[in-house]
């Protein structure tokens, strides 16, 4: 692995083949170091509604934030569903029965994109 920190001035050529003609991509470390920010960047898309079911409710610990895995009725995918906050474990709870719930959330977009069958969400609120 090259990294700016061991090699200054080092690059990394990629030349990707296939069908199609493509240009070789070249890494240098700012180059990489503006990837990396674009690539890592994470944010909250627009609030929608979603018909799901509960799978899996987490509390969390020190290391990891509470987190449900839910069914995602439109798309039949198991999804993350991120919780911000423990007590929202106790507000899903009730509704780990099986039955379809209505949930407010929002796709968590990273690098600038988001996978609209099977994408990670953020908990908002029960319809």
């Amino acid at each position: 692995m090259v990294t700016p920190a061991r090699l200054e001035g080092s690059s990394v050529d990629i030349a990707l083949v296939g069908t199609y003609p493509y240009l070789p991509f070249e890494f240098t470390p700012e180059i990489a170091k503006r990837f990396h920010r674009l690539a890592s960047a994470r944010d909250l898309g627009p609030a929608m509604l979603v018909g799901a079911r509960i799978r899996t409710l987490d509390r969390g610990n020190k290391q990891t934030q509470p987190s449900a895995k839910i069914e995602n009725l439109s798309t039949q995918r198991e999804v993350k569903l991120f919780l911000p906050r423990r007590e929202d474990v106790d507000t899903l709870r009730p509704h780990h029965d099986g039955r379809e719930i209505q949930l407010m959330v929002a796709p968590v977009v990273e690098a600038l994109g988001f996978d609209l069958k099977g994408g990670d969400l953020m908990f908002l609120g029960v319809a």
